[in-house]
């Protein structure tokens, strides 16, 4: 679920957190390095990484899977740095994260006793996203947990659905592809292994439906993947992906190809490969 409380410099110092309050709450250093978008050059920009999912391996395969699309590939798994600095001149994000609990690069150091939580993204970096979808084009692609961001009423509007939460880790059969769409044309029912069957209840009437699931032990069936325009923007729900295995699937890497170009408006070139970072 998602979690939102209030982190204060006051709450920081009190939890003995002093050492780290500075990046909290200001804007982080080592955004400087990340240059601005060249002319003609393509940005994404991935935050995955939670204490639910193993952001490291779906990091890697994911930037196996566009390497060959000639893009400038960025990934954290820290809500920290994705700041509106960073965001305004991002053409894609791709997102999949649930957890308040981001233990994953919070910290260089070696062996400790307590990591402090890191919270989720605040208001202020909400209405940034949601700005740069509907007024600058964006494309945001919300992968596995993510749908659950339409928790919150300002998600729920613009990806035009609600979720319905997974059962039990189980086989997951991807079906039903929608043929008359860029994203899934040609698409055949395929398994994914060790997964969870997130769904989405479509209450926007122009979301179009992408492809349904149905979970091997639960037997629920839901809609699973879903795109819809929202204002200059593009966004593409993506329910599975809880195991790394998922980011590894041919068929499911095919769809994150397609997903990512769709988004941008961008011509939906063949995919051939795994691919190398």
């Amino acid at each position: 679920m998602l979690f939102r409380t209030k982190t204060t410099r006051r709450t920081i110092f009190k939890a003995g957190l002093a050492s780290i309050a500075a990046a909290t709450v200001t804007v982080p250093q080592s955004n400087a390095a990340i240059r601005p978008k060249a002319k003609g050059e393509i940005k994404v920009l991935y935050l995955g990484g939670d204490v639910w999912h193993n952001g490291i391996s779906q990091e890697m395969f994911l930037g196996q899977t566009l390497s060959k699309s000639g893009w400038r590939l960025l990934f954290t798994h820290h809500d920290q740095f994705v700041t509106p600095e960073v965001l305004s001149d991002i053409d894609l994000l791709i997102v999949l994260r649930t957890s308040a609990q981001n233990f994953l690069a919070w910290s260089t150091e070696g062996i400790v006793e307590d990591r402090p939580v890191c919270k989720v993204l605040t208001e202020e970096q909400d209405e940034a996203i949601i700005d740069n979808i509907v007024n600058r084009g964006m494309g945001f692609m919300a992968l596995h947990a993510t749908c659950l961001f339409s928790l919150i009423e300002k998600y729920g509007k613009i990806m035009g659905i609600k979720t319905m939460m997974h059962g039990p880790v189980q086989t997951v059969r991807m079906h039903n592809f929608n043929q008359d769409h860029p994203i899934t044309k040609g698409i055949k029912d395929f398994n994914l292994a060790d997964d969870e069957n997130f769904g989405v209840e479509i209450i926007n009437k122009n979301v179009i439906p992408l492809y349904e699931s149905t979970g091997q032990d639960d037997k629920r069936h839901d809609i699973a993947g879903w795109c819809i325009e929202a204002g200059k923007g593009r966004i593409v729900g993506l329910c599975a992906g809880h195991s790394y295995t998922s980011f590894m699937h041919p068929i499911y890497r095919q769809l994150h190809w397609r997903a990512a170009h769709w988004a941008m408006k961008k011509e939906i070139r063949p995919y051939d490969g795994p691919g190398y970072r």
